[in-house]
């Protein structure tokens, strides 16, 4: 008896319904912080806060659609359209903790899930934890980042390349803070005698991430040091008003340094680092 090669026709044609083009899907970390925005919107009493946290679950919503991308005419893919993203956002977990208990922990709450969002969403996600440190929550807090390749950063699926990356900009935050210390300095010998024990317990705070900076580093083998002096780039103190200004410049200098790190930041540890870094920096 002669068989055919071929198959039926039938088999050869795609199922109904089916498809074998991955179809987007919101992401998870986006959603779990939208979702938390959400939740402490409608939970603080504070009109300025359940505004601000209705403002950052609007951002992140957008974020997540933006992610999701869109068809050729323009309309989001139904798998990743607002509907689906609402009940994703419905669906996830919570932080339920009572009011002030929780907005306390609110930066450090975004702060712990942010790195694993991508990186592109990072500059809006950075500002919602500085907005919200500057309102009061507490500083996110971190030890020494992981900046040398290993075996649970492979497994991670994070490149030599983005390690490596990652410890360059560590010594860029190094030398700016060694710069900042110096100009410190030089500003609380011009300070009145009341301002200048505030600028030594900031001359102290930077020492502190000098520390963690140096501690990071240290694997690599390959850590800056401080040279003698530094031209100052800013005011340069005369009197104790511009000493003052000065003051106030290195302060938004070093937010904005680690602001801007942490937004391109390529490894968890690192992106961690620099959001603390950043709320510390705000902080004082």
């Amino acid at each position: 008896m002669r068989h055919s090669n071929l198959l039926p026709f039938s088999l050869l044609l795609p199922l109904a319904g089916c498809s074998l083009i991955s179809q987007p899907e919101p992401n998870a970390t986006l959603v779990e912080l939208a979702a938390q925005a959400q939740y402490e919107s409608q939970t603080y009493q504070t009109p300025s806060l359940k505004e601000l946290r209705t403002g950052d679950a609007e951002e992140l919503i957008a974020e997540i659609l933006r992610e999701c991308g869109h068809r050729d005419d323009g309309q989001q893919p139904e798998s990743c359209d607002r509907a689906t993203v609402d009940d994703a956002i419905s669906a996830a977990a919570l932080d339920q903790r009572p009011g002030l208990e929780l907005f306390d922990v609110s930066a450090s709450n975004i702060a712990n899930v942010a790195t694993t969002a991508p990186q592109d969403a990072m500059p809006v996600i950075v500002q919602q934890v500085l907005d919200l440190v500057a309102a009061g929550s507490a500083t996110p807090n971190t030890g020494a980042a992981e900046l040398r390749m290993n075996k649970e950063l492979k497994s991670q699926g994070i490149s030599s390349e983005a390690v490596n990356a990652d410890a360059e900009d560590a010594r860029s935050a190094l030398k700016e803070e060694f710069a900042t210390r110096y100009a410190l300095g030089v500003a609380q010998a011009y300070a009145e005698p009341g301002t200048a024990g505030a600028i030594a317990e900031l001359r102290a705070a930077h020492q502190s991430r000098i520390d963690l900076l140096e501690s990071s580093l240290a694997p690599t083998e390959d850590v800056p040091v401080a040279e003698p002096a530094y031209e100052i780039a800013g005011t340069v103190p005369e009197n104790p008003g511009s000493a003052a200004v000065l003051v106030d410049e290195l302060h938004q200098h070093m937010v904005d340094t680690y602001a801007h790190l942490a937004a391109q930041a390529r490894t968890p540890s690192w992106r961690m680092f620099c959001l603390a870094m950043a709320s510390q920096s705000l902080r004082g």
